[in-house]
């Protein structure tokens, strides 16, 4: 089935633009909330945290960002309906930019 000639080329292309525009700006929200749920869910210090029912703190990125809830990483993975080796790198590459990689950070901001 084909669709009817309807625009002419440069609407197409700036309805391609738009699209575009719209899927990197949906993106940066993406990030920035699995940045903030990452954040609810810091574990400061490991010790404190007595009974923890099998939940465990975990480094997904390197020095210098935080160790979150184990739980937290299965809660998004089920969230948004992915795997856990999917999350973890999700997860692990959202605090990588945001704790270590300061020039990719506002790249992000910047869309």
């Amino acid at each position: 089935m084909h669709r009817t000639r309807t625009l002419d080329e440069a609407a197409a292309l700036a309805a391609v633009r738009r699209t575009r525009a719209e899927r990197d700006a949906a993106e940066v929200r993406h990030f920035h909330e699995v940045l903030d749920w990452c954040l609810l869910h810091v574990v400061e210090d490991p010790s404190e945290d007595g009974a923890t029912w099998g939940d465990s703190p975990v480094l997904l990125a390197g020095e210098g960002a935080p160790q979150v809830s184990e739980f937290c990483v299965y809660d998004l993975g089920a969230a948004l309906g992915i795997s856990l080796d999917a999350v973890r790198t999700l997860v692990g590459e959202t605090l990588e930019i945001a704790f270590r990689l300061p020039r990719i950070w506002y790249r992000v901001q910047a869309g």
